[in-house]
């Protein structure tokens, strides 16, 4: 079991194919930065859908902590 740091954090969720996660990573890092926030080092996913019959529907919750 792997146990995640608690405390204040950034959260977006990517609708669509793993492939194209970096653009969601890239809109999140810029929404901080925009915010005068800073993410910890580790950030993490957690698939709410199984990756199964249409990608475009697949999603995937990002989760940055704040520093």
């Amino acid at each position: 079991m792997h146990e995640r740091p608690g405390g204040r954090a950034a959260v977006g969720v990517h609708v669509g194919p793993y492939d194209e996660l970096a653009k969601t990573y890239d809109e999140l890092r810029a929404w901080l930065l925009d915010r005068d926030l800073t993410a910890r080092e580790e950030m993490w996913e957690e698939y709410l859908t199984p990756p199964e019959a249409d990608p475009s529907t697949w999603q995937t919750r990002i989760v940055a902590p704040l520093a």
